[in-house]
């Protein structure tokens, strides 16, 4: 239970600071599909590293949920 919450908790963190990102180029005057094209270009390692630490935590919930049912 503990997992989904941290993963739904870090993929709306995500998108929070996506969002906010894009909103700030909008602010600073740029057309939308500008704004969200630059916006989503300097947050995109930031994201992906959030995804693939996700993606690490969750295999490692379902190794440690088979070792605990092959090992008591």
């Amino acid at each position: 239970m503990l997992g989904i919450v941290l993963a739904t908790g870090l993929v709306v963190d995500d998108g929070i600071v996506v969002t906010e990102n894009i909103y700030k180029k909008l602010e600073g005057g740029m057309n939308k599909y500008r704004a969200a094209v630059e916006g989503s270009k300097e947050i995109f390692f930031a994201v992906i590293s959030t995804s693939i630490t996700l993606a690490v935590f969750s295999s490692g919930c379902v190794f440690a949920r088979v070792c605990g049912e092959v090992v008591p």
